[in-house]
């Protein structure tokens, strides 16, 4: 038991290959530093680089940012930066150096477009010369790139794009700005994201921008999908009701009926009028009562006999 006012006594160094698994801020407290394991030649050689670097280096696409990312987490992961940060030496002839080296070189050759290969493929490159001569290419031309970049991004404008469409469109342009060393500012993003759409927005940008301080561009999108789709079933609807009400109209207004045999008019004729007796029995009688009185003033009737008979 250790005395009062002693120090309490320090921990034991652990051993780096006692086989205990020691988190990693006890092995800060006790002072022990584990070495990190060398990368094995084969180890590099025998892995698919596409895997870790999706990207293609190409000089119309202004991606070099997002290519030297790529690559810059798999030095880290391997442990085999030096190769092109710093300039080979006369120590770096060792197989398994020379193997590291060349299986680098293959990944950045295999990672870039043909025009690019074109213009750094030199004989017995090493990692770090590739790796200098691709990033100045791309020095060469940034400020090419900065001045053709910023006019298309404040000219840009949705046209026919739907919103998904555009704003995609519009954040690989803000992405690829930011990878030629001019990243744009979140709220003039949202500005000209809503300075190039569509007239039919014109009651939705009025409340974005209304907003203090304005929301991100990832809202911003949200807001205008959503608004694009409204007015989309808005569409539908009006649609809908147009095409409801000109059929209603069509079944209103009937087309004369056509018949196929000449005389089926006059049955139809025939049927309608003797579908009207109260009309027909009045035309007789009318009919009737005039063939009476014509009669009578003939003097062919019973009332000229009568008249005779008086007279007698």
């Amino acid at each position: 038991m250790a005395s009062p006012g002693s120090s309490s006594p320090t921990s034991p160094p652990i051993p780096a290959n006692s086989g205990v698994t020691v988190p990693p801020a006890i092995l800060a407290s006790s002072g022990v530093t584990l070495p990190s394991a060398p990368t094995q030649p084969y180890t590099i050689q025998m892995m698919n680089i596409k895997s870790h670097v999706p990207a293609t280096l190409d000089l119309t696409k202004s991606n070099y940012m997002q290519w030297c990312m790529f690559f810059d987490y798999v030095f880290d992961k391997f442990s085999i930066g030096a190769h092109v940060n710093t300039p080979p030496t006369q120590t770096h002839v060792d197989p398994d150096w020379l193997m590291i080296d060349s299986a680098i070189v293959n990944w950045m050759y295999t990672t870039i477009s043909n025009e690019v290969l074109d213009l750094v493929m030199c004989p017995y490159n090493t990692a770090y010369d590739v790796w200098v001569a691709i990033k100045d290419l791309f020095h060469d031309i940034r400020l090419t790139c900065v001045v053709y970049l910023e006019a298309k991004f404040c000219s840009v404008f949705q046209g026919d794009m739907s919103t998904l469409q555009y704003c995609s469109n519009f954040k690989t342009l803000v992405d690829t700005l930011r990878d030629v060393g001019q990243p744009v500012h979140e709220e003039n993003q949202v500005l000209n994201l809503l300075w190039g759409m569509n007239t039919k927005f014109r009651h939705a940008i009025p409340i974005i921008t209304s907003k203090d301080p304005l929301p991100s561009l990832l809202f911003v999108r949200s807001s205008l999908l959503l608004e694009e789709l409204q007015l989309s079933q808005s569409e539908k609807n009006v649609t809908t009701q147009a095409l409801f009400t000109q059929h209603a109209s069509e079944e209103e207004v009937s087309e004369p009926e056509v018949f196929e045999d000449p005389w089926a008019w006059y049955d139809v004729a025939q049927t309608a009028v003797s579908a009207r007796p109260s009309s027909t029995a009045h035309m007789g009688s009318a009919k009737q009562s005039s063939n009476g009185d014509n009669d009578d003033d003939n003097g062919d009737g019973d009332g000229d006999d009568d008249y005779k008979e008086d007279n007698d």
